[in-house]
């Protein structure tokens, strides 16, 4: 092992999200995790730099948004595509790799503070990587309280995924 280099990483986005893994974006409400995975899947999707995303080739990305009223996903998604002109060979490329869920809460339907429900929802999401190849994005609100990095509920889950993008609030006026 430590002889020789590791294997090179797949990424879907560079750096910031490897194939057939899981992460989560984690933020309080209101702060842009919707609109920023939708510009994530359309960048993904049209193997076409979005900044700050960098991608190399179209992969098929399923979007599940479950927290926003479908005119306003209508809204979030027309935009992006607006920027990422698909040619109709390209569409045709596609393949599922990434699968973005927007938001835990609304899809869970276990109980979030429970670590032993966190870790067999874990278990079935790694299941399906294992066996399709294709990741996760899970959006979460963070937990109450000034400076909360982590997930709200149970611990197993945020200290088990493979990535954590975190949005914070930042006042450059002061």
């Amino acid at each position: 092992m430590l002889s020789n280099p590791p294997p090179e990483m797949d990424w879907l986005i560079h750096n910031i999200i490897p194939k057939g893994q899981i992460g989560e974006m984690l933020g309080d409400g209101k702060m842009g995790k919707s609109s920023l995975l939708a510009q994530m899947a359309m960048a993904i999707a049209s193997g076409k730099d979005i900044v700050p995303f960098s991608v190399d080739t179209p992969q098929k990305v399923m979007l599940v948004n479950v927290e926003d009223p479908a005119e306003r996903i209508h809204d979030k998604i027309y935009q992006q595509k607006q920027s990422c002109r698909f040619s109709q060979s390209e569409e045709k490329l596609l393949k599922q790799n990434l699968k973005i869920v927007d938001t835990k809460s609304r899809l869970y339907g276990l109980e979030e503070n429970n670590n032993d429900h966190a870790t067999q929802w874990l278990f079935f999401l790694e299941k399906i990587v294992a066996q399709t190849g294709c990741g996760f994005i899970i959006a979460h609100h963070t937990g109450k309280g000034e400076g909360k990095r982590t997930g709200r509920g149970a611990s197993a889950f945020d200290v088990s995924v493979h990535q954590h993008l975190i949005f914070i609030h930042c006042d450059l006026l002061t």
